[in-house]
């Protein structure tokens, strides 16, 4: 495991923790919505990068999830199993 970026990372850890400690409580609350807004930034880019995977995927999904509907009802009315074929 690489452990180059852990001294840095523990500088600017200690680094935020005294600049909390001593900045008013205020500010502190706006730098960390700031910093959970700015999470959204990856997320998005993941999303559109992914985008055409997860229209692939949700189209088998509902492709497969009517089929279930329309074998239960097939079931449900014309035998007398009350059976989920899909679940």
């Amino acid at each position: 495991m690489e452990k180059k970026g852990i001294k840095y990372y523990r500088v600017l850890v200690l680094l935020f923790i005294l600049l909390g400690s001593l900045l008013d409580v205020d500010l502190v609350w706006d730098i960390a919505d700031l910093f959970n807004g700015l999470m959204v930034l990856p997320n998005i880019v993941g999303l559109l990068i992914l985008s055409p995977q997860v229209f692939v995927t949700l189209k088998d999904f509902e492709n497969n999830f009517f089929k279930c509907i329309q074998i239960n009802n097939w079931l449900s009315k014309n035998t007398f199993l009350d059976i989920n074929v899909c679940i």
